[in-house]
């Protein structure tokens, strides 16, 4: 009884022993990576426990009993096979983390409204609908994951009506939003009153354009549209001050605007296989600029102007229309890089490139969210 951790992963567990329940002072249980398929009623008598990992087993429903774990503050029960988040969920009131990935599950309940302490909500990979508007009062929320659910463009509307609360809200001042494989057509307009934003992530739907709203999200860091359908990038995009890292690879983009100048924090910036055929002279103004990512366009030209970028350490503009370098890049001392082959350049432009040359890598985006 005076155990506080138990922890038995990658097992052939089946069932949850009732002997466990005995264990009045348990505060962490992980039992991931087994083959549970039921969650006894009797867990209400573990009413310390803090920490509960379900995740990777058989389960298919939380037990309405699980309200008598008033102080649970993290549950992971993703990779199981749920369908409904029971209404008794409500009573998890100290409950900071919610991780329900990778399950079956169809509807949010309105008594989520109860969990007002949850910082992290995931909920990618499930088969959601409808979300309710009463996420509005999960006020000190930082991150909410969406991605591979059933969402329309109308629900995704209203998420991000409801979502706008957070923004004059005295508990947090950032929040990371992801939003990929929704199928989604259009970045809502709404998302005009969400400055708080962080790190907005919508890879793999079907964006087409990206609306002028987005220049009020001032605290932007991250912009992760990669794998729509965008054509162009508004010039209101000089407003986003703290950008750092820009990820849209794999669009119709035809032109970086030039007001990209002044992206004055803009690190990384990462536009493959897209339609590009010139580079502005605003881009080498970016001062802060140490990875270009530019593989797959139509660019014939590189400006002289690229030795302005002192910081970068990365530049990749393989299978472009290159004829000739100039010889001012032989003023990058950091420089690694990746070209087509070009003939009829100087030989000291090829050695050097020949010497810095690497094999081409993205960034490691995982580290920047």
């Amino acid at each position: 009884k005076l155990l506080l951790e138990l922890r038995i992963e990658y097992g052939q567990i089946k069932i949850i022993p009732l002997e466990i329940m005995h264990l009045i002072n348990l505060k962490v249980m992980n039992l991931s990576n087994n083959k549970i398929e039921i969650i006894p009623p009797e867990i209400k008598y573990l009413t310390n426990i803090t920490e509960l990992v379900l995740s990777c087993n058989n389960i298919t429903v939380i037990p309405p009993e699980i309200n008598g774990l008033i102080n649970l503050m993290a549950l992971n029960l993703s990779y199981n096979k749920i369908e409904i988040i029971p209404s008794e969920i409500q009573y998890l009131t100290e409950l900071y983390e919610l991780n329900l990935k990778h399950n079956k599950i169809i509807i949010i309940p309105d008594e989520i409204k109860y969990l007002t302490n949850i910082i992290t909500l995931s909920l990618s990979e499930n088969l959601i609908t409808t979300i309710t508007s009463n996420i509005q009062y999960l006020k000190g929320i930082t991150k909410i994951d969406l991605c591979c659910n059933k969402l329309s463009d109308n629900e995704i509307s209203l998420l991000f009506q409801n979502i706008n609360c957070f923004n004059s809200n005295e508990y947090n001042d950032k929040l990371i939003l992801f939003m990929s494989q929704l199928n989604m057509t259009q970045v809502p307009i709404y998302i005009k009153n969400m400055s708080m934003l962080t790190i907005l992530s919508m890879p793999f739907n079907n964006i087409v354009t990206i609306p002028v709203e987005i220049q009020y999200l001032t605290n932007l860091e991250l912009l992760d549209l990669h794998n729509n359908k965008i054509i162009s990038i508004p010039p209101q995009i000089e407003y986003l001050s703290n950008l750092k890292y820009i990820r849209m690879g794999y669009n119709n983009i035809s032109e970086i605007p030039t007001t990209i100048r002044y992206l004055n924090n803009l690190e990384i910036l990462e536009l493959n296989n897209n339609q590009l055929i010139t580079l502005p002279n605003e881009l080498f103004l970016v001062k802060a600029l140490r990875e270009l990512y530019l593989n797959n366009n139509k660019i014939t030209y590189l400006n002289k102007n690229i030795n302005l970028l002192k910081k970068l350490n990365k530049l990749f503009l393989i299978n472009n229309r290159l004829t000739s370098l100039p010889s001012t890049i032989l003023h990058l001392d950091s420089l690694n890089c990746g070209f087509d082959k070009i003939l009829n350049i100087p030989l000291k432009i090829k050695e050097y490139i020949d010497s810095r040359s690497i094999i081409y890598s993205t960034p490691d985006w995982e580290d920047y969210y």
